[in-house]
């Protein structure tokens, strides 16, 4: 009888974004992992995600506020010639952390659940 597999899915849009610097997932996840133990509550009111998935919408969503907050605080203190040019540095540095730090970890629960599957 022969078993019936998934296909996997397809890669996400942050490891599409950030798959030539695959190279340097596991460091970029040993990050992720140490900041995961060491301020869980970030994650507030969601639970810590499972490494084993990939992010869902509600992680994407609060990744956002947490910039989002960042970048309201950011335009808050600085003065006025200042708040434009940084409030867009800080939007650039906020989609490119999010697609590295996503596709990172997208990758690493993609390459668990193809292990899984393999088994």
């Amino acid at each position: 009888m022969a078993m019936h597999r998934e296909a996997p899915s397809p890669p996400s849009l942050a490891s599409r974004l950030s798959g030539s610097l695959a190279v340097a997932d596991a460091a970029v996840n040993d990050v992720h992992d140490r900041l995961n133990r060491a301020i869980p509550w970030l994650w507030t009111p969601l639970a810590v995600p499972s490494a084993a998935h990939r992010l869902g919408t509600a992680e994407h969503v609060l990744y956002g506020v947490h910039a989002g907050l960042g970048l309201g605080v950011a335009a808050a203190v600085l003065p006025s010639p200042l708040r434009r040019p940084a409030l867009l540095v800080g939007a650039l540095v906020a989609a490119g952390s999010w697609a590295v730090f996503t596709g990172a970890w997208d990758r690493r629960a993609d390459g668990a659940q193809a292990d899984d599957a393999a088994r």
